[in-house]
């Protein structure tokens, strides 16, 4: 069952939000159980090994051409993982030479380099590709003001009405 979890994970965007729990689940069950899809998961999100996780795909291939629900989707399988790579790189690295991505996405460096920017067209991607020095240079985008205010106002109200609350109960 956790093979199918992870392949959905991988397989569908949609569920981006859920890898952070669904991976926190799988290495607390992986005493129990292991395979390729499960192994790259962990590697990729919570060991952040590059280098296993791209051999633990180079593995996924394997198990996805021999099992019967995952055989026609190999391809996605592993375009959607070297993007799932490609976005966790990229969360920790503000340059990235493209000759040491295209190893970590088991591609040649031209090829990588199209694939990345198709992603930056595509993906509208806040990065830029300096050809001169062979690396994708990641721009952060500004914090949105009005998000940080939400956010840092969110339990307002509920403080509020327990200090009022409090102070009530402090009369008494």
């Amino acid at each position: 069952m956790f093979r199918y979890v992870g392949a959905c994970l991988i397989l569908q965007k949609k569920l981006k939000h859920l890898v952070k729990d669904t991976v926190w689940i799988i290495h607390h069950e992986s005493a129990s159980y292991s395979d390729p899809v499960t192994r790259f998961l962990l590697a990729l999100y919570t060991e952040m090994d590059y280098d296993d996780a791209q051999h633990e795909l180079q593995r996924c291939e394997q198990v996805c051409q021999s099992d019967c629900f995952l055989q026609r989707h190999w391809n996605e399988f592993q375009e959607n993982a070297r993007l799932h790579v490609f976005e966790s790189y990229c969360r920790i690295h503000q340059c990235i030479n493209i000759q040491i991505i295209s190893s970590k996405l088991n591609m040649e460096a031209e090829e990588a380099e199209l694939w990345i920017v198709k992603l930056i067209q595509n993906a509208k991607l806040d990065a830029r590709i300096d050809s001169e020095k062979s690396r994708v240079v990641m721009t952060k985008a500004p914090p949105n003001v009005y998000q940080q205010v939400i956010e840092k106002t969110k339990n307002l109200a509920f403080r509020s009405t327990m200090l009022v609350s409090n102070m009530e109960n402090e009369k008494h």
